[in-house]
């Protein structure tokens, strides 16, 4: 077994530094811009810290970016891992979460609202008037894999025709690939939309087929079918 001298490794890490660098630093900016919460928790309590301790903030701030840092290494590292373990878990927990805090305006976009106007007289004799949006009512997100399934109830008064029609409008204001819609359980009132969020094929690897399959007779070792959104 050979071992590699220090003055054969050390080139080659700063080498690997050189390359990488750039890619590193600018995947912890992109990290740290979407975890805004998390970066505030940790500077908060640096600044105090070095504060009270005497200590240089920059340190503690340093020390906070271990976490991003070695995300970012595992990404780069083991890409497959990291996308199954930590990118594809955020990203539709960030899917789920952005249709239901804002569905009411994506609704809206969709031309699914309808206003409602309510006049109201107060203590003091003058009259207050306001407007709000009475949109479908979302029963359920599903993210699984790169799609997210909703459950959309018609409000009293719409159809399905009217529902259908706005799903495109949803899909290119959640800049989906593609989508799908169809009658949930042959429901009058309920649709069920499929939205197609993520190339599941981009940035595929190369993969080794098993031994057994090679033994199959020809057809017997491959599934025959697969579904628009990915799966099979």
């Amino acid at each position: 077994m050979t071992t590699a001298t220090r003055g054969e490794w050390v080139p080659a890490l700063l080498s690997a530094v050189g390359r990488h660098g750039w890619w590193v630093l600018r995947w912890v900016w992109t990290w740290l811009r979407s975890h805004p919460r998390l970066a505030l928790a940790w500077a908060v309590p640096a600044v105090v810290l070095g504060a009270v301790r005497g200590e240089p903030v920059w340190a503690w701030l340093v020390a906070g970016l271990a976490l991003p840092v070695a995300l970012a290494g595992w990404a780069w590292r083991w890409p497959a891992g990291y996308e199954r373990l930590v990118a594809g878990p955020s990203r539709r927990r960030g899917w789920r979460r952005h249709l239901r805090r804002h569905w009411t305006v994506l609704a809206e976009a969709c031309g699914w609202t309808r206003p409602v106007h309510r006049t109201r007289r107060l203590l003091d004799g003058t009259v207050q008037r306001t407007t709000t949006q009475v949109a479908p009512r979302l029963r359920r997100v599903r993210a699984c894999g790169s799609t997210v399934t909703l459950v959309v109830r018609a409000r009293a008064g719409q159809t399905l025709d009217h529902l259908e029609a706005g799903v495109p409008a949803l899909a290119a204001t959640m800049d989906a690939l593609s989508w799908r819609c169809t009658a949930h359980r042959g429901s009058t009132s309920t649709l069920l939309v499929e939205l197609v969020m993520h190339d599941a094929l981009r940035g595929a690897r190369h993969g080794t087929p098993p031994a057994s399959c090679l033994a199959d007779p020809p057809g017997h070792g491959l599934p025959l079918g697969r579904r628009d959104v990915g799966g099979t």
